[in-house]
């Protein structure tokens, strides 16, 4: 099941708002639409609208402006290359997706792993030669990396509370200067 989130409420929002607009969203539009209440809030919502951007979910028409992404004809995610190719051939080696989904090693390692962890393909391995990924258990659609997703999800979490740790210390720094200032004039 799909997790229902901020970020992806905040897309929604500018989405919304760009479509009822000529295809412009301004982020104080944003940010009302999510109902932020305080400059905090608001920040949040400006660096997720960042992200967007930057992962071309939204396009930044301006400062402070955004809009649908454009498509890009024939863009498709790695993952879904790498899922296309094993779909066709049936068996594949790490070299065959980093050739055919220009993708690392390393990913093409970690996405099979989670593959085989979902028991749709199966690792063989004969002594001395490549490891061969076969498909054991065919279906329609891409499987998620959950795993993956929630190790994302735990990161994001531990960043906001540390974020919140420097923001509570620079308030306690800020009243001990405030606090010096104090006695320095008395």
């Amino acid at each position: 099941m799909a997790q229902k989130s901020y970020t992806k409420d905040v897309l929604n929002a500018a989405l919304k708002i760009a479509g009822e607009n000529g295809g412009e969203a301004t982020a104080v539009d944003i940010s009302a639409e999510m109902f932020t209440q305080n400059r905090a809030q608001h920040k949040k919502v400006l660096n997720i609208l960042g992200e967007h951007a930057r992962a071309h979910r939204l396009t930044r028409i301006r400062q402070g402006v955004y809009g649908p992404a454009v498509p890009v004809v024939g863009q498709v995610e790695k993952r879904e290359v790498m899922w296309n190719v094993l779909q066709m051939r049936r068996r594949v080696t790490v070299e065959d997706l980093m050739e055919m989904a220009a993708v690392s090693a390393v990913y093409a390692k970690e996405w099979l792993r989670m593959l085989v962890a979902a028991e749709i393909v199966k690792k063989h391995q004969m002594l001395g030669k490549v490891g061969v990924w076969m498909l054991v258990n065919a279906q329609a659609e891409m499987p998620e990396n959950a795993k993956k997703a929630r190790a994302l999800r735990e990161l994001r979490a531990s960043k906001k509370r540390l974020l919140a740790g420097v923001a509570d210390l620079e308030m306690a720094v800020s009243d001990v200067c405030q606090w010096i200032t104090d006695l320095e004039e008395s």
